[in-house]
């Protein structure tokens, strides 16, 4: 500024007069220098990148710096000036937990504080689903008999970890004759499978699985367990009492068929009997004569 004139520049030109004074004013805007801060949304169970989490970054002041929705692939770029700042969680996406705010600071090297490659990264922890197994029992076995036979397990894919549960272990609703056994299970795959086939004195002779409302025919069930989502499997088993001939029908045969073998040979006996007696008797009157004759001599 020369007087009351404004220039713009580094520069100007200015004209000193005799007895005068020239005043020449420069003002200078400076703004601070931004530095690239990345932010990623990533699952805390594998680090992959998550979409739909609603994000926002705010100043000491409470000021609202960055908003966002979070797309699944691309890091967040700000821009931010040294200072401190708190990256917030404003809403997670479907199956997530809100994770906890992160504050973080830009140092005036343009370095974030503590965090690698000016990288922050939020992990969202997935919110866990649930397996349900359902057991219904037709026949006349008693449910006795049935929570001390029946077992199911239940094997984690991922881990392999097994499980094994008996009907003990479940919910027995008395009304619908049908037990219940709700499991929190980490989002993944799982497999079902119930170990019993007989129970005694019973014969196990139909079995029908139901995995959310298909009808399926194996005792074996591979399921998928959604984050925040319910899946269920209902086994129904039929058992028939097992016929077997008991001793009294068995006398109620058996005596007459030996009667009639005891009454063949006792007929045998009996003429074998007989013809030793006359043989016997024959061989006494021989020897009667003989006695007769040898005594006349």
């Amino acid at each position: 500024m020369i007087g009351n004139e404004v220039n713009e520049g580094k520069s100007v030109d200015v004209d000193v007069e005799k007895v005068t004074t020239a005043t020449v004013a420069f003002e200078n805007t400076y703004e601070l220098t931004t530095y690239d801060v990345k932010v990623d949304k990533v699952d805390k169970e594998n680090d992959e990148k998550i979409a739909g989490a609603e994000l926002k970054v705010i100043n000491q002041a409470n000021e609202e710096i960055a908003h966002w929705i979070t797309d699944g692939k691309n890091s967040y770029n700000l821009k931010l000036v040294p200072g401190t700042y708190t990256l917030i969680e404003v809403n997670a996406p479907k199956g997530y937990e809100i994770a906890k705010p992160i504050t973080f600071v830009v140092g005036k090297d343009g370095k974030v504080v503590d965090y690698q490659n000016n990288k922050i990264i939020m992990k969202d922890k997935a919110k866990p689903g649930k397996l349900v197994i359902a057991k219904i029992v037709k026949g006349n076995i008693s449910k006795e008999q049935a929570e001390k036979s029946i077992k199911f397990e239940v094997i984690d894919k991922d881990t392999q970890d097994k499980k094994v549960y008996s009907l003990n272990d479940f919910e027995y609703d008395e009304n619908s004759g049908k037990w219940m056994l709700e499991l929190t299970k980490v989002a993944g795959k799982y497999t079902v499978k119930e170990l019993t086939d007989d129970v005694q004195g019973y014969k196990l002779t139909h079995i029908v699985s139901i995995i959310d409302g298909k009808e399926k025919g194996d005792v074996a069930a591979n399921l998928n367990v959604e984050k925040d989502e319910t899946t269920t499997i209902e086994y129904t088993n039929n058992y028939e009492e097992n016929k077997i001939e008991t001793k009294e029908n068995k006398s109620d045969q058996t005596p007459k068929q030996e009667s009639k073998k005891a009454k063949t040979g006792d007929d045998t006996q009996i003429l074998e009997n007989l013809m030793l007696l006359i043989s016997s008797l024959g061989g006494i009157l021989f020897g009667l004569r003989f006695y007769r004759r040898k005594n006349e001599f």
